[in-house]
């Protein structure tokens, strides 16, 4: 596989993960349902046209591997009063789950991790920096957009522990993506593709 063809596809994966995520967001639970559907088809399309060997098992584990870490996530997110959602009661119990179109956005974060966000990765320094430094501003603006979420008063306050928490999620992200193995695939496939071209 070319260099420029892996390009384009990490390209594709990283329009249909903002495509999505502003769907999720802006979008009803129904709408947030069938965008986060198509967008996981084209990313096994893309990932069978980007990796002649591909995992599929351990493709859909990672999915659900990364969907279980949203749930914990933002479930202490919106119990601990970081997140406030519109339609939750305070006083109903101790665990609040977060809504199904933000868990949607975890679905479609796991498949740009593999692809236009796999960079994010590669060194654990960068995957926490960036982690802590970047999603704050994804929540930022997810709640600017959807009334139905929103950052506790003083918002500051709100981004910090998400930056704090995120930090650490992409830490367990980091090894995550060795566990299963999808680095090493990376490696030898950019060192089979940089063979081929000096073959040429």
């Amino acid at each position: 596989m070319g260099i420029q063809h892996s390009l384009a596809i990490k390209i594709a994966n990283a329009v249909l993960f903002q495509i999505g995520w502003f769907f999720c967001v802006l979008g009803s639970s129904l709408v947030a349902y069938a965008a986060t559907v198509l967008c996981l088809v084209a990313h096994f399309i893309l990932l069978k046209n980007y990796s002649d060997r591909f995992p599929w098992v351990l493709e859909i584990l990672w999915i659900w591997a990364i969907l279980l870490i949203g749930i914990v996530t933002e479930s202490i997110f919106f119990s601990s009063g970081i997140l406030v959602y519109e339609y939750q009661s305070v006083d109903s119990s101790f665990i609040v789950l977060p809504p199904a179109w933000l868990l949607c956005l975890w679905l479609l974060f796991a498949t740009a991790l593999r692809l236009s966000l796999a960079f994010m990765l590669q060194k654990m320094t960068l995957a926490i920096a960036l982690g802590g430094a970047l999603t704050p501003f994804s929540y930022w603006s997810g709640a600017l957009l959807n009334s139905q979420v929103d950052l506790v008063i003083p918002a500051i306050s709100s981004l910090l522990y998400i930056a704090l928490a995120w930090a650490i999620v992409f830490l367990i992200l980091f090894y995550l993506l060795r566990l299963f193995g999808f680095l090493e695939r990376e490696i030898r496939g950019s060192k089979i593709s940089q063979s081929a071209l000096e073959q040429l």
